[in-house]
């Protein structure tokens, strides 16, 4: 049995109606079966020409940038309306446990600034994590003597006298806690000099490049401004010198570069 086929040369598509396929039908019956229109983009407003068929659940666009904000917007919208629909009206016993009453902790007054809050736990001192960093800060008597007298410690490294609201900290600075790591054996790692003893150094020499006696700007970029600061070791490491601080002085990135491990003690014997 031989079926119909469409009539125009080259188609060889099942026939629909009148000879043709569906495709040539409307093309040549139903031409303006989708009539266009000028309509503004749900997005930014611009008229564009589009047609009147269906399909747009979100609203017509005029270009892809448009429509991949339109779904965004509208399909984040619409999650977090069904995730909200499907919530129950106990949803906090999802988080403090089916036989408690929310909030667990209860209703309490914050101890910095009286603020009253709902408490996830019992032991819930403080609103937010700003009150709790500003309690810790405060100087104004807010820490009773007792609480201050228990901070009062003395430095692992260098044996001071200091207070710290935190109980784990062992040493008065960051430069104790840097020089202890180095003393009981932890190595610097390609040469690499610790951020507190690095900035010590940096104040010692009064922010001043020692090759060329110009201030080094703290704020340049390490790894690509020529005045940023860095650490030149008087004695190079190729001829054998050290990371004590008394091998190390502050320099410009340009200068310690150019100096590089010819011995020189000033960038002037280098460029003259």
């Amino acid at each position: 049995m031989n079926k119909r086929t469409c009539s125009k040369d080259g188609c060889d598509r099942k026939h629909q109606a009148r000879g043709l396929c569906g495709a040539h039908y409307n093309q040549t019956h139903m031409k303006n079966r989708h009539p266009k229109k000028m309509v503004p983009c749900a997005i930014c407003g611009v008229e564009v020409l589009k047609g009147l068929g269906g399909g747009r659940i979100y609203g017509v666009v005029c270009s892809y940038e448009c429509r991949s904000e339109l779904t965004r917007t509208r399909r984040s919208t619409e999650r977090a309306r069904d995730r909200r629909s499907k919530l129950p009206d106990d949803h906090w016993a999802l988080w403090f446990g089916r036989s408690s009453s929310w909030p667990r902790g209860g209703w309490k007054d914050c101890d910095y600034c009286a603020k009253r809050f709902p408490a996830n736990n019992v032991n819930a001192k403080y609103c937010t994590k700003t009150c709790r960093s500003c309690w810790r800060d405060s100087a104004d008597g807010t820490i009773s003597s007792s609480q201050t007298n228990s901070m009062v410690r003395e430095c692992a490294r260098c044996g001071d006298q200091y207070t710290s609201p935190y109980q784990g900290r062992i040493y008065c600075t960051d430069y104790c806690r840097d020089k202890a790591k180095d003393e009981r054996g932890t190595y610097l790692h390609h040469g690499w000099i610790r951020p507190a003893i690095r900035a010590a150094i940096y104040k010692r020499d009064n922010y001043m490049c020692w090759l060329c006696g110009e201030q080094v700007d703290l704020e340049a970029d390490g790894k690509r401004d020529d005045w940023a600061a860095t650490l030149d070791h008087v004695i190079p490491r190729s001829k054998g010198g050290t990371h004590d601080e008394s091998n190390l002085k502050t320099a410009h990135r340009w200068c310690n570069s150019i100096r590089s491990d010819s011995g020189a003690s000033s960038i002037w014997d280098l460029v003259s």
